[in-house]
C-alpha cells in the first residue's frame, strides 16, 4: 500500500460564489492559478429565489467546473461555445435543452448532456423549484479579446434564499 506524501494531498477548494460573467472569469483565473495539486471541492450552492448564480468549484488552464443554480428562465438565447466542449449534469429540478433545429430533451436529476464545441444550444428551467446543475467545460483555446454580443435585455436581479443545495 502506497502512502500519500504531503505534496500529493489534494488542496481543498473554497468554491467562489459569483454573479455575472466578469466575476466568474476572475474566479476561474484565481482557481486555475494553483493547479499543481489535486483540488477537492464540495457541491454546495446557495439557492436563489430570483435570477441565477454559480459557484466556481475548481479550474485549470483547460478545464472549469461550476455548480449553477437557476430560479427560473435558463439560458434562452441560442448560442455556442466555439472553443469549449462542456457538459451539464442536472442535480435538482428539470431542464429542457434545445438544439439549433428546435429539437428538445428534458433532463431530470442525475441526467446529463455533453455539448461539443461549436454546437448551438439553449435551455429553459421547467420546474418551479430552483434547478441546480453541475457544469464542466474543457477549453481548447481562449480568446480574451473576442467581442461578446451586446445584451438585448436587462439582467434579472439575483435574490438569494436562506437555503443551500448540498
Amino acid at each position: 500500500m502506497r502512502t500519500v506524501a504531503q505534496h500529493d494531498e489534494p488542496t481543498i477548494g473554497p468554491g467562489i460564489e459569483v454573479v455575472g460573467r466578469i466575476a466568474r472569469e476572475a474566479a476561474y483565473r484565481a482557481l486555475a492559478a494553483n493547479t499543481k495539486r489535486a483540488t477537492y471541492f464540495r457541491l454546495r450552492q446557495r439557492l436563489v429565489k430570483q435570477g441565477r448564480a454559480a459557484t466556481c468549484l475548481a479550474a485549470t488552464d483547460k478545464m472549469r467546473i461550476a455548480l449553477k443554480v437557476y430560479a427560473g428562465g435558463g439560458e434562452r438565447t441560442l448560442h455556442a461555445h466555439p472553443h469549449e466542449d462542456h457538459t451539464f449534469i442536472v442535480l435538482h429540478g428539470k431542464v429542457r435543452f434545445f438544439d439549433r433545429a428546435g429539437r428538445s430533451i428534458v433532463l431530470a436529476a442525475h441526467r446529463g448532456l455533453l455539448i461539443p464545441r461549436g454546437v448551438h444550444y439553449r435551455f429553459d428551467i421547467v420546474t418551479r423549484a430552483p434547478a441546480v446543475m453541475l457544469r464542466i467545460g474543457a477549453q481548447y483555446a481562449h480568446d480574451e479579446n473576442r467581442k461578446r454580443p451586446a445584451r438585448t435585455k436587462k439582467r434579472v436581479k439575483v435574490i438569494f434564499a436562506n437555503r443551500y443545495f448540498e
